[in-house]
């Protein structure tokens, strides 16, 4: 082949390559509304395991009242060597009108005491428009009221803990934290953690933290010990 062919072939390819990328994220996969039809969630992309080079892409877009409040959000990328979407998250349900939650767990408990629990303050006068929040389970939350809280259970984590929140106000403000610990089930029983979305910054309290824990830290975030935290 020769040298011209290839310079008209190559962005050919690429574009095609492209097109097809495109396609395949905004192609829907599920759909699913809460039990009042306020809001529907469409997930769209590549549930599937990524490629060496391109990664499985999940996205979501949210409609409320039939109206699109939020598009082309990503909840889940990965490669070859990251758990697919489908195997993460096989499970779905509204926990309420405005919050939708997906899990993995083959072996679910029956009694609540079992779950780690987390609750949520929006510390703000203004309204959470979407946040999503990664607990192990993975939980999508739309119209946060001010000054308000919300309480998640979700599967337990045995070995360490990691929680990574995204959202965004209704001022179209972003925000993104992120942090964990290891503590390899020393406690045996349920998590119990109290986040607070401020403007300026998140904070994570419990009142069972150990300060000699593995506290990773990002985005200046850690978890810090309160007896006044009781989720």
């Amino acid at each position: 082949m020769s040298i011209l062919r290839k310079i008209i072939i190559l962005p050919i390819v690429l574009a095609a390559g492209l097109i097809i990328y495109k396609w395949m994220f905004d192609s829907v996969w599920l759909t699913t509304s809460s039990p009042n039809k306020t809001y529907t969630v469409e997930l769209t992309g590549d549930k599937g395991r990524g490629g060496l080079i391109i990664p499985s892409v999940v996205g979501y877009k949210v409609f409320k009242d039939s109206q699109i409040m939020a598009k082309n959000s990503w909840v889940h990328s990965g490669d070859w060597m990251d758990i697919s979407f489908e195997l993460a998250y096989p499970e779905n349900a509204w926990v309420s009108e405005n919050v939708l939650r997906f899990w993995r767990n083959p072996h679910m408990p029956a009694e609540k005491d079992k779950f780690d629990v987390l609750l949520i303050s929006n510390d703000t006068d203004k309204t959470i428009k979407y946040l999503e929040v990664k607990a192990r389970d993975m939980f999508l939350i739309f119209d946060l009221q001010p000054n308000s809280t919300l309480k998640l259970s979700s599967t337990h984590q045995s070995w360490s803990y990691g929680i990574w929140i995204e959202g965004e106000f209704e001022d179209g403000r972003n925000f993104e934290y992120g942090t964990g610990f290891t503590h390899r089930d020393k406690l045996n029983k349920p998590l119990r953690h109290c986040l607070s979305v401020n403007y300026d910054y998140v904070k994570i309290e419990s009142p069972q933290m150990d300060e000699n824990e593995n506290n990773e830290d990002s985005d200046n975030l850690k978890i810090t010990k309160s007896a006044s935290c009781n989720p």
